[in-house]
């Protein structure tokens, strides 16, 4: 029978051809990709990696299988553990796990508070060292400060050798002469008595000024700014030997009441006294204490 006279207009030819074309081109790119994917795969295996990549890709493969199998080894270990605790640890024991462990958390405080304390103390060695070294050293120049104070005193002993002198001291003697005071203090020399006129004496309280005190004694003090400034240094002795000229050589005698701010000025007055040719008597005096007025009893000794 002919086929073309049994084709109808339904037929299913058109859709299987469609069918099968669609399944070759299916084929076509699966065979495509696969020839693509062994053509890079090849590539690939041609093209080496960089030898330093290798060894580190080698390193990193070792690396990696011993970590496998150390924690392989740590979960079978893990799990015999927790087979033996589920057959053998009761309530007690885990009790005394617990306790052991904190006993081991406090022993490892302990051991780090010893090892501070271990640290403080050799902290301290080290600085008891320092000390005992400052010492030595203080010693060390505390010998040699006596020994250049040694060297110090023996040239200062021969420089005093050097310039030493032979001078005599002044011969007193006794006079029945009448006292008249002058008060040395501050670098200034006042007069405790001024003359009038038909030579008598008479209290200056110009330069001096009276205190009478509560048992009824009196003192005198020179006066602030009073009197005359005497110059250490001076060479001219005219405005000292001014003061005495008032007084009689003859009658009088001259007491120098000297305070210790003062004693350098007392040669340039001395100078002067002995210029006018009066015989003199020197009174130190310490501060503070005060300078009390009574009659002078017994014979004076004089210079």
């Amino acid at each position: 029978m002919n086929r073309r006279t049994r084709s109808t207009g339904d037929s299913l030819d058109l859709l299987l051809d469609t069918v099968c074309n669609s399944f070759g081109g299916v084929v076509f790119i699966s065979i495509l990709i696969v020839v693509l994917l062994n053509l890079t795969s090849a590539q690939r295996h041609v093209t080496p990696p960089l030898p330093g990549a290798q060894a580190e890709l080698l390193k990193l493969q070792a690396a990696a299988r011993t970590r496998q199998q150390k924690l392989k080894g740590l979960r079978e270990a893990n799990r015999q553990l927790n087979l033996v605790e589920e057959q053998f640890v009761d309530g007690g024991a885990q009790e005394l796990v617990v306790q052991l462990e904190t006993l081991k958390s406090e022993r490892q405080d302990l051991e780090s508070e010893h090892a501070k304390v271990l640290s403080g103390i050799a902290g301290g060695q080290a600085e008891i060292n320092r000390m005992v070294q400052d010492q030595a050293t203080l010693e060390r120049e505390l010998q040699q400060a006596q020994a250049d104070l040694a060297d110090a005193q023996r040239v200062l002993a021969a420089e005093l050798t050097a310039r030493a002198r032979t001078s005599k001291l002044p011969r007193q003697r006794e006079t029945g002469k009448r006292l008249v005071a002058f008060l040395l203090k501050q670098g200034r020399l006042v007069s405790f008595y001024r003359v009038e006129v038909g030579g008598r004496l008479v209290l200056n309280n110009e330069e001096c000024q009276i205190e009478r005190h509560k048992d009824g004694s009196l003192s005198v003090a020179p006066r602030a700014a009073a009197g005359l400034k005497v110059d250490p240094n001076a060479r001219r002795l005219d405005d000292v030997i001014k003061r005495f000229v008032s007084f009689d050589r003859d009658a009088h005698f001259v007491a120098v009441v000297v305070w210790p701010d003062s004693f350098a000025h007392f040669e340039v007055v001395k100078k002067a006294i002995v210029a006018s040719k009066f015989e003199y008597q020197l009174a130190p005096w310490p501060d503070g204490e005060p300078l009390f007025i009574g009659q002078s009893r017994g014979v004076q000794r004089v210079q």
